[in-house]
């Protein structure tokens, strides 16, 4: 691959003089190093965010797979520049989850099920990937938005039965995806454009107009997914991100108010539109929920069916409770249990927690929280670098609170932006900003060493 050659040899200045510019360095090093590589890995890495918020799960991978290539080819040329990210504990925190969850495969009933499961920890090498051209977070999380927003059009065009295109079951709007993932997406973009326009101070009119559009887009798309684990999220998570941004950063206290109130009275000018459908699918949820939780032979609805599995996960964990029944043994303890017969063939719990209890015990749980703790703990630590950053941490409580109602760990989709929220917060971010400064500005990293020589 002669296009990934270097084109100069290590750069001067190499290694960083301090630990201070170690981040910066390493990134700056990398484009260095291989600079036609760099805008191809970059490119790769925009194809994949794209294709994580538009795209189907074939689409997904062959994207994933690509810049999984592309950053392995480039290691032999750019492996000083990793030497920084394998600092970072929350990384060997990620191997040691997966191999946790490998290991149950040993007493598992159902370990070709399991493999699939432990497959798709994969995703977790997306940081690892995305590294060498984080220093252009910013750019990333506007193709992301703009994904979004074109899963946004396709819903349209769903509703308006365009193109062949038509709603679901319960008319919902789910794109190119399930709408419960769809949901999720457009919360996701939803608080990265609260976060931009609360910190939007010093934009340019366009740029506030089309937050303001996407904002408004993606909250018509999560609203006609009809999916109720994403309104919960959203009803707890957007008020959460005006507030506490307001409390943390007195500067955009004014904005946030005024933030608030827009959102308050459009939602008011919307309801004639949106109400008759959000009341529909929460009378319906009451009603399955009451006619289930009366009688547990009769799961055979909507939310029945993800009661039965929940209690399912559930007993099992209770009769497995230190190993749980292995990475993929759920659907097998399942078919032997008591709700076998409403649920039919599962092979999930619908709920992260719940599974992971299920097969990998209390113990293989407790491993989970102390994992989702500390990404939380690094996204409420990061420092904000641009106008999405302060929304990061409340992307990843809306990813959690929609990870009680299904099994995020198992979608590429929802697990794929799991990692590219926690890529965005790799370690030392507040100084890597910088290694995508000027070359001017740049150089005096590598200038400061020489003179220390």
């Amino acid at each position: 691959m002669a296009w990934m050659r270097p084109v100069s040899p290590v750069p001067v200045g190499w290694p960083p003089p301090d630990s201070e510019q170690d981040t910066a360095a390493a990134l700056r090093y990398a484009r260095q190093r291989d600079p036609i590589g760099d805008r191809v890995q970059f490119a790769l890495v925009a194809l994949y965010v794209l294709a994580l918020a538009f795209a189907g799960t074939s689409a997904k991978d062959i994207a994933w797979g690509s810049l999984a290539l592309c950053a392995l080819v480039r290691l032999p040329f750019i492996w000083r520049c990793y030497t920084v990210l394998l600092r970072d504990r929350l990384l060997w925190l990620f191997a040691a989850w997966t191999a946790w969850r490998l290991s149950s495969l040993l007493w598992s009933s159902d370990p070709v099920s399991g493999f699939d499961e432990c497959a798709a920890a994969r995703v977790l090498l997306t940081p690892i990937l995305m590294w060498p051209v984080l220093d252009r977070a910013t750019p990333l999380v506007g193709i992301f938005l703009a994904g979004v927003f074109g899963h946004n059009l396709v819903q349209l065009s769903q509703a308006m039965h365009w193109f062949g295109l038509e709603p679901t079951v319960n008319n919902r709007l789910d794109g190119f995806l399930h709408p419960i993932h769809l949901g999720a997406l457009c919360l996701a973009a939803m608080t990265w454009q609260v976060s931009a326009l609360v910190h939007g101070s010093g934009a340019r009119p366009a740029v506030i107009a089309m937050w303001v559009i996407g904002l408004g887009a993606a909250t018509a798309g999560l609203v006609f997914t009809g999916s109720r684990g994403p309104w919960i999220a959203a009803a707890v998570v957007i008020p959460m991100t005006v507030l506490v941004l307001a409390v943390r950063r007195p500067t955009v206290r004014r904005a946030a108010v005024a933030l608030a109130v827009g959102g308050l009275v459009a939602g008011a000018a919307s309801w004639p539109w949106t109400g008759d459908y959000v009341r529909f699918r929460i009378d319906q949820a009451v009603s399955q929920f009451a006619l289930s939780s009366t009688d547990v032979a009769d799961l055979d609805t909507e939310v029945g069916e993800r009661l039965g599995r929940w209690l399912g996960a559930g007993r099992i964990a209770l009769d497995h409770p230190f190993g749980g029944t292995g990475a993929g043994g759920y659907g097998h303890a399942m078919l032997e249990g008591e709700y076998a017969e409403v649920t039919g063939e599962t092979h999930h719990a619908h709920s992260l927690y719940l599974h992971d209890a299920a097969t990998l015990g209390f113990p293989g749980l407790g491993f989970t929280l102390v994992v989702l703790f500390a990404c939380l703990r690094r996204a409420w630590s990061d420092p904000p670098r641009d106008r999405y950053g302060a929304g990061s941490f409340f992307v990843l409580v809306g990813w959690l609170i929609g990870a009680l109602f299904d099994c995020y760990q198992f979608s590429g989709t929802m697990f794929g932006l799991f990692t590219v929220v926690i890529a965005l917060m790799m370690p030392w971010r507040e100084r890597s900003h910088t290694a995508f400064q000027p070359r001017r500005f740049g150089s005096m990293f590598f200038e400061r060493s020489d003179a220390r020589r």
